[in-house]
């Protein structure tokens, strides 16, 4: 009889992954490139810390228990505005009501347009009018998407 891990090993020979991953470091960032080998799907993930590249969104995660809905941030120095207050934030907020907590809606999550972002330094995000600033190394998004773009990321 064979031991359970020799077995585990065998049935993997037999059956390769189906999905295959690759990771790629860009600075401070790590992007994880996943193609499903039987439909031929492609996705990807970039990731910093709490921020993260979701398509042409940059989120950035406070935690479940954040009310992020009055949030305001501004990149390096420009003037201050409202998370909520543009129609590309409006947009990707939809997506996660449906799974938000009834209690905070915002799930403590901003997204930004990375877009927005291209050739800035710091961004500079308050979650409430109560809160202190918290900034973010936003330097390397540029190269991110770009590198993104040379995996063929969609």
């Amino acid at each position: 009889m064979l031991n359970p891990g020799v077995m585990l090993s065998v049935l993997s020979l037999l059956h390769p992954a189906q999905v295959e991953t690759s990771h790629v470091q860009v600075g401070a960032w790590r992007i994880s490139r996943s193609l499903d080998k039987f439909t031929g799907d492609l996705s990807c993930r970039a990731g910093n810390g709490r921020m993260k590249l979701e398509g042409q969104a940059l989120v950035i995660d406070f935690g479940p228990r954040a009310d992020t809905d009055g949030a305001v941030y501004k990149i390096d120095e420009q003037a201050a505005r409202p998370a909520r207050g543009d129609a590309f934030n409006a947009q990707y907020h939809l997506r996660y009501v449906i799974d938000a907590p009834l209690d905070n809606p915002s799930a403590g999550r901003v997204a930004l347009s990375a877009a927005e972002l291209s050739g800035g330094r710091s961004l500079w995000i308050r979650v409430g009018s109560s809160s202190e600033p918290k900034r973010f190394d936003v330097s390397g998004v540029d190269r991110v998407m770009a590198a993104e773009a040379d995996l063929g990321c969609p």
